[in-house]
């Protein structure tokens, strides 16, 4: 993962949600980038297994 992309989807979200700097911050601290990355990696993995079936 790249800073720029981390960085890219950190801004959009605080836009979209209208965060505070400390509600940013607090998303940024608690890693909401990287477990929304994997939430979404295992619900496409399992979207797949789903169709196969």
């Amino acid at each position: 993962m790249s800073k720029a992309k981390t960085m890219e989807f950190y801004k959009t979200l605080c836009i979209k949600e209208a965060y505070s700097s400390r509600e940013l911050e607090h998303q940024i601290e608690n890693g909401y980038y990287e477990r929304y990355m994997l939430s979404k990696g295992i619900a496409s993995r399992t979207n797949k297994g789903i169709e196969r079936e």
